[in-house]
């Protein structure tokens, strides 16, 4: 095992050893201390260090009591002890304690590790770098100070000090501990108790990580941030406190604290990383007062992923958003009520709770932004206040078990795909206020049966009502100018349907699989029929095209094999293509006001029976 662990330390710290080797050696208080000249100039400075040329040669050259002064005298020269150099009392079992002179800046790599007979050793403020693995293994100590001055300690500093107990952390400025996979204190199982001073201001990333045998923690009002997985893996921490001065909480921060039951977020935080509370899985209920947070996660790594028992969301006075993501895949919420301060529902803030099935939006809101709801697969109804002037995009997209929603007149655009995949909804009422309805609006609405369009629409987006199969009847107003590309496509449902005078174009696909679909009238204010716009209509049994289309396009008419007639009433024959009347039958009679001219025009010409058309 010792030689293994040698050969670990080794590949880390990449020590030539050659200059480790002692310098010269001094006695003091009785020992023989050995030490290594760092600078012969002026200040003239030593580390403390080994005997001999390898630091496992003499594993009992330091045991009992070691006092290390401050200077040492060598050849007529004074040095200043600034450091304890790395493994410089490595694998010394005899060693049971230690003073540091406050001289010391530094204490190396594993400048202790494997001394099990120390029991108490104080780091003095003068230090500010504790190096990787300075005090690996060592089994005698249950209690540590890290000292206001340290700003960088290394990769397993601490690991496997099973008995520590206690951990004084007064480093005010230390900006880096340890990493992700060399956590500070992996394997002290013992340590219960971590008190952090009243000066501290930052808690590093990963600082406490893998500290399983914490029951809690109290973050005083100085700190300012806790850095990224800072308690990761502290399966036993039950409760804690965030001081009112903390701003961020890093990604990860609190990952995996399986034991937490409830968390409260101070008014104070601004920004909260991801998964900072990722498989707190005993997680109940979370306080949210954090009035001006505007960052919380990602989508795919939310604050909460696998809080699988996260059911009670409260909400402090004073918040004005919900911010992004927030409590997005929080699947065990079921019922929100959102405070009366809230103005903002930010993207995705509640996106993919699929256990969610009422929420209270105040009248307070003036906007949800994209995404909000989306797959919110439990919701039943919803009211939008009168304060919110648009459904963006989104917003309630894959809502299936919605079959209610009230919107208000106040709103004036439905957004992209805001109700796309609501299955459940049977109908719903759009009022007067509405002028668009956007790309993919109640795509998938297949439980839509009936639907009113107001006068107030002028557009229907890009397959706004497309696949809504069990729709059967709509009106489209006079207001409309333009359907757009597959706005009714697949609606199999639909067997008639009146477009308006005031519509000058159908988008390509726009009727597209309507096999219901028996009559269609289309007005003379249109001029052109898109690509495909008719296509698969196979219940279509006559069409009449009015003098007013110049163009019809690709497979407009592709399959529609019901067809026993056509009209169509244009003296010049509208262009079409090869494909527009594909796998219709050519022997049916095609009624035109100049049967020599479309017995000429290309592709008119394939049907054998064009006959006059006489209006009455």
């Amino acid at each position: 095992m010792k030689k293994s662990l040698l050969i670990l330390f080794a590949i880390i710290f990449a020590i030539n050893l050659n200059t480790q080797a002692e310098s010269f050696s001094a006695i003091y208080n009785g020992k023989t201390i050995y030490y290594n000249i760092t600078s012969s100039t002026y200040p003239r400075t030593v580390e403390v260090t080994f005997r001999g040329s390898f630091y496992d040669s003499y594993p009992y050259e330091y045991s009992g009591t070691v006092s290390i002064p401050d200077s040492v005298q060598y050849s007529g020269n004074y040095y200043k002890v600034t450091s304890i150099g790395d493994y410089a009392f490595y694998d010394c079992y005899g060693l049971t304690s230690i003073t540091i002179p406050n001289s010391v800046t530094s204490i190396g790599g594993g400048a202790f590790a494997i001394c099990p007979s120390l029991t108490s050793i104080t780091i003095p403020n003068s230090v500010i770098s504790i190096g990787s693995g300075a005090f690996y293994n060592c089994t005698g100590l249950t209690s540590i100070t890290i000292p206001n001055s340290i700003t960088v300690i290394g990769d397993y500093a601490f690991q496997n000090c099973s008995n520590l107990d206690t951990v004084y952390f007064n480093a005010v400025n230390c900006s880096s501990m340890g990493s992700y996979t060399y956590p500070v204190f992996q394997g002290c199982n013992n340590l219960s108790v971590v008190l952090i001073s009243d000066s501290v201001t930052n808690i590093p990333s990963d600082a406490f990580r893998y500290c399983s045998g914490l029951t809690s923690i109290t973050i005083g009002n100085s700190v300012t941030s806790i850095g990224g997985s800072a308690f990761n893996g502290c399966s036993g921490l039950t409760s804690i406190t965030i001081g009112n001065s903390v701003t961020s909480i890093g990604g990860g921060a609190f990952n995996g604290c399986s034991g937490l039951t409830s968390i409260t977020i101070p008014n104070s935080v601004t920004s909260i990383g991801d998964e900072a509370f990722n498989d707190c899985t005993s997680l109940d209920t979370v306080f949210f007062n954090a009035i001006n947070c505007k960052h919380m996660g990602y989508l795919e790594r939310s604050v909460f992923t696998g809080c699988i028992n996260f059911s009670t969301l409260i909400f402090g006075d004073g918040l004005l958003y919900i911010p992004k993501y927030a409590f997005s895949n929080c699947i065990g919420l079921t019922s929100v009520k959102i405070p009366n301060s809230v103005i903002v529902i930010k993207y995705r803030a509640f996106k993919g709770c699929t256990g969610l099935m009422s929420i209270i939006i105040p009248n307070s809101v003036i906007e949800i932004e994209y995404s909000a709801f989306e797959d919110c697969t439990s919701l039943t109804s919803i009211t939008i206040p009168k304060s919110v002037n648009s459904i963006s995009n989104s917003a309630f997209s894959g809502c299936s078990g919605l079959t209610s929603i009230t919107i208000p007149n106040s709103i004036t655009s439905i957004g992209i795909s805001a109700f796309r995949r609501c299955s459940g909804l049977t109908s719903i009422t759009i009022p007067n206020s509405v002028i668009s309805i956007g790309d993919y609006a109640f795509k998938g609405c297949s439980g839509l049966t009936s639907i009113t369009i107001p006068n107030s629409v002028t557009s229907i987006g890009y397959s706004a009502f497309a696949n809504c199969s069990g729709l059967t009847s709509i009106t489209i107003p006079n207001s409309v100018t333009s359907i757009g590309d597959g706005a009714f496509a697949n609606c199999s449902g639909l067997t008639s349907i009146t477009i308006p005078n005031s519509v000058t174009s159908i988008g390509d696909g726009a009727f597209s699989g309507c096999s219901g679909l028996t009559s269609i009238n289309i007005p003379n204010s249109v001029t052109s029929i898109g690509h495909e716009a008719f296509s698969n209509c196979s219940g279509l049994t006559s069409i009449n095209i009015p003098n007013s289309v110049t163009s019809i396009g690709r497979e407009a008419f592709n399959y529609c094999h019901g067809l026993e007639s056509i009209t169509c009433k244009r003296s010049t024959p509208p262009k079409i293509w090869s494909s527009s009347f594909y796998a219709v039958r050519k022997n049916i009679p095609l009624r035109v006001p100049n049967v020599a001219a479309y017995k000429k025009a290309p592709y008119w010409s394939s049907f054998t029976k064009i006959i006059p058309y006489t209006s009455k």
